[in-house]
């Protein structure tokens, strides 16, 4: 496993990249699709929590990618999605458009996923594969 710093700053470096995909294909179906903004952003969660599992759990966090570790995973992301979900609604309800709401959603939902994967996945370290 990476050290504090390093797996900040690794988990910064593939939370930017899954951010910028998630949010093209957000307003690809807010704008595109023309769905709402909530089913937009559900649906651009479950992609970015496939993308965010496939590049976080071994290579941020160090735990083997087995399924009590994807599984623990993804719960925090159920957490997360429902916190984020509550401010994009919080947002759009106060008259934030609703291309700027999960950007500004953004900071507490990303410190709250590392926080919480950080806890969760330290049980999965060094757990055979």
């Amino acid at each position: 496993m990476r050290p504090g710093p390093l797996r900040l700053l690794a988990f910064l470096g593939t939370g930017a990249t899954n951010a910028a995909l998630t949010y093209l294909l957000y307003l690809a179906l807010l704008r595109g699709a023309l769905l709402p903004a909530r089913a937009a952003y559900t649906m651009t969660f479950i992609a970015g929590v496939a993308l965010s599992t496939a590049l976080n759990v071994k290579a941020v966090f160090g735990a083997h990618p087995n399924l009590g570790a994807i599984v623990s995973y993804t719960s925090v992301y159920l957490v997360v999605w429902g916190i984020g979900l509550l401010l994009v609604e919080v947002f759009t309800s106060i008259l934030v458009p609703a291309e700027l709401a999960p950007l500004l959603a953004l900071p507490v939902t990303a410190g709250t996923a590392y926080l919480l994967s950080g806890l969760v996945l330290g049980r999965h370290r060094g757990a055979p594969e």
